[in-house]
């Protein structure tokens, strides 16, 4: 039987892989982490549909002093994501836009970018 957070999340990815941009707030995200890696992967949820950011933006938000170790740090948190797509761990580049790890592969990473019209050939 689906529950209703299965049909929410089955309609959310039908939207999104149909290329719509679909309200992250349509569903409550609860994932299991520590503190830093919630507040890393609430920043990404904030990253805008067919927007990309690197490492190093996100460890800028997150400390005055941005250093190349709290980038890593920040690298560790978004590889630890477990809503991969929804949390769009995706969009997240390296530094000078370079396209960087993903769980899923990095021609996965490509085509989603792809998909939301950020071309990496």
């Amino acid at each position: 039987k689906k529950t209703k957070i299965i049909v929410k999340v089955i309609n959310w990815l039908d939207l999104y892989f149909n290329c719509k941009n679909p309200s992250i707030n349509s569903i409550n995200l609860a994932p299991l982490g520590t503190a830093f890696q919630k507040e890393v992967w609430e920043i990404l949820t904030r990253i805008p549909y067919g927007k990309v950011t690197t490492y190093g933006n996100i460890a800028k938000l997150l400390s005055s002093s941005s250093s190349s170790m709290l980038a890593r740090a920040v690298g560790n948190a978004v590889s630890k994501n477990p809503i991969s797509i929804i949390i769009p761990c995706h969009r997240v580049l390296g530094s000078e836009n370079k396209l960087t790890g993903y769980a899923g592969g990095l021609d996965r990473k490509k085509y989603l970018l792809n998909l939301e019209g950020i071309n990496f050939s």
